[in-house]
């Protein structure tokens, strides 16, 4: 790909997108939530240039119509000379041309942690869209799941206030498997991100709490029962084939302490995913399987 190889007219038609996961500090789930409203924009490609790590993602999403790594000579030609850049990474003044989500941004949040706002930012803010849906890879017509529960559970420790009691996972695992014959996959702290996706990718129903797992778990359009407590994220909202479990009685974790990744005082001493009603999740799984 040159200069004259990306001719005006093409330029035009396209929108590059421009990623670095060491630098941008988005993370996975946000580059799927940006690629799920990207065809809300007056383009007719987009072109994805990141790392080669976040590619190792991007590359199960049919709404990117190629992708490159920024080292490459296409990937630079294509930040070089394309007519439309949504950045981001570098932190500039937007124009008619480059796009910087740094510049829309308040500075004194992590964009990490302004994730709810991401898409309504992009579309409203920076390409002046009002309405929007969202857009997944069209269903997979799998004959035979490797499994029919994939129970995707594991949190960073700087978001452990979303984890769910590994015990009660176990404790489900083990009634479905006294009263039903499935198979239930795990996700493992050894899985590299092609086999993660796999995992999901191979089963029915995804059984998740609010993480990377439901991101990817709407990328293909699953059946996904999300256990949300102190997070939650807009988009999951438009999502329709979902089931989500809140805690039986409402905090503040949510609203008001989840950046500090404390709990209020209702939950002073454990996490309110503690109080999403166990046997409701269970009744819930059984009647879908």
């Amino acid at each position: 790909m040159t200069k004259n190889s990306l001719t005006e007219d093409y330029s035009k038609n396209i929108l590059v997108i421009y990623a670095d996961s060491k630098k941008d500090k988005l993370g996975y789930g946000n580059y799927l939530r940006i690629i799920s409203i990207l065809p809300n924009l007056n383009f007719k490609k987009f072109i994805w240039i990141s790392d080669l790590q976040s590619i190792k993602l991007i590359k199960y999403c049919n709404v990117i119509s190629s992708y490159h790594t920024y080292h490459s000579s296409v990937g630079k030609n294509f930040l070089k000379y394309s007519k439309n850049i949504l950045n981001l990474v570098d932190d500039g003044t937007s124009n008619k041309t480059e796009k910087f989500l740094k510049s829309y941004l308040d500075k004194n949040l992590n964009i990490k942690k302004s994730g709810n706002d991401l898409c309504q930012l992009i579309l409203k803010k920076i390409y002046k869209t009002k309405k929007y849906k969202l857009y997944h890879n069209k269903k997979k017509f799998i004959k035979k799941f490797k499994y029919d529960l994939f129970i995707n559970y594991i949190v960073p420790n700087e978001w452990k206030i979303k984890r769910y009691p590994i015990r009660l996972f176990k404790n489900l695992e083990s009634k479905l498997n006294l009263e039903k014959n499935i198979k239930i996959g795990w996700q493992n702290r050894s899985d590299k991100i092609e086999k993660y996706v796999e995992k999901i990718k191979n089963s029915k129903i995804i059984l998740t709490i609010i993480g990377l797992g439901t991101h990817i778990g709407m990328l293909f359009n699953k059946k996904i029962i999300v256990l949300a407590g102190p997070t939650s994220f807009e988009d999951l909202k438009k999502y329709n084939n979902k089931i989500v479990f809140y805690p039986k009685y409402k905090c503040k974790c949510q609203t008001i302490l989840l950046n500090q990744n404390k709990s209020c005082e209702l939950h002073r001493f454990q996490s309110c995913m503690h109080d999403i009603d166990h046997n409701k999740l269970l009744n819930k799984i059984k009647i879908i399987l």
